[in-house]
């Protein structure tokens, strides 16, 4: 989560290299923990939707009622409010101009396409092994052609993307008893090559932005995306068995992720940089690494207040699925 502010900060050397695991990562999560239950399809799009389209709807909720009251963003109020609902139903991560306009709803995108790509899924595993990779690799290639043609509502063509790294997911976890039987010596040579891959991502960065399906190098791109998060995985694996007060920091907002995702995107979409930023640009005559460091540490501790705070406020924690 933290990756995904950073993200958003508009850095190209940041984003070169936040942009390479920080969605593949949950994705792989999610498909690591997903369980057919055999239920229904019925049964299953209605828990789904409880997990991610309530907490969507809830947050573009709130979204539109900011917009009425948030006048310092000048404008018609009427056309501000217009905006906000058209970009809340169509559910689009981006913009685009053609062949009609689309608003952005921001950040939030990721939840409708982390439910159609569970649901993806689900249609994967009740197809035969053989069968299944064409199904995931035909809806993976129509994700990344078709959104050159037009961007369908709700993110669907983002869950397409979505699946292949679900599906990733799911075989670590099927498999995981005989990966962890992997000679020492064999992990350790992985290691250094899934490092090295991921370098070679960083350095060539072209364009992976699963927010519209668009791999800029293709299967190489994918290859050290996966790279990097087994990475990211082991160092954090670390982190949990040698350091757990850093360990439990993190947890903490791993369990309120999607609090925070919320919380992000309405900070995002509302707070005042451009005049906070400014001022204190005049006031302490700043420069631009300074600045960047500013912008970040305000940042996040803007939003870890937030959460902080919100995640013990009942309603919040019904409408997120937060247990006690």
């Amino acid at each position: 989560m933290y990756s995904i502010v950073l993200g958003h900060l508009g850095q190209p050397s940041i984003n070169r290299i936040v942009f390479t695991y920080h969605l593949p990562i949950f994705y792989l999560i999610s498909g690591y923990f997903f369980k057919d239950q055999g239920e229904s399809y019925g049964k299953f799009i209605k828990y789904k939707g409880r997990r991610l389209l309530i907490p969507y709807y809830f947050t573009c909720l709130i979204l539109c009622i900011i917009a009425i009251f948030a006048s310092w963003r000048g404008g018609d109020l009427h056309q501000r409010l217009l905006k906000q609902v058209l970009a809340s139903l169509y559910g689009a991560g981006d913009r685009y101009e053609q062949p009609f306009k689309i608003y952005s709803i921001g950040a939030i995108w990721f939840l409708w396409a982390t439910f159609w790509g569970e649901l993806f899924l689900k249609m994967a595993l009740k197809i035969k092994s053989k069968l299944r990779i064409v199904f995931i690799f035909v809806l993976f290639g129509l994700s990344v052609t078709t959104y050159k043609i037009i961007w369908l509502p709700l993110s669907i063509q983002a869950g397409m993307c979505a699946l292949l790294f679900m599906y990733v997911g799911h075989l670590l976890r099927e498999y995981h008893d005989e990966i962890s039987m992997v000679k020492t010596v064999d992990q350790a040579f992985f290691v250094v090559m899934a490092f090295f891959m991921w370098i070679y991502m960083i350095k060539n960065f072209k364009a992976f932005w699963l927010v519209h399906c668009e791999i800029g190098n293709g299967i190489v791109d994918i290859i050290g995306s996966l790279c990097g998060c087994s990475i990211l995985y082991l160092l954090s694996k670390g982190i949990d068995q040698k350091i757990p007060f850093v360990s439990h920091f993190f947890s903490f907002f791993g369990r309120y992720s999607l609090l925070f995702l919320c919380i992000h995107i309405i900070e995002l979409t509302f707070f005042p940089y451009a005049k906070v930023y400014p001022a204190f640009v005049h006031a302490t005559g700043m420069t631009t690494v300074s600045l960047l460091a500013f912008k970040i540490m305000i940042k996040m501790i803007l939003i870890t207040l937030c959460v902080v705070i919100t995640c013990r406020i009942p309603l919040i924690r019904k409408v997120y699925g937060y247990k006690k």
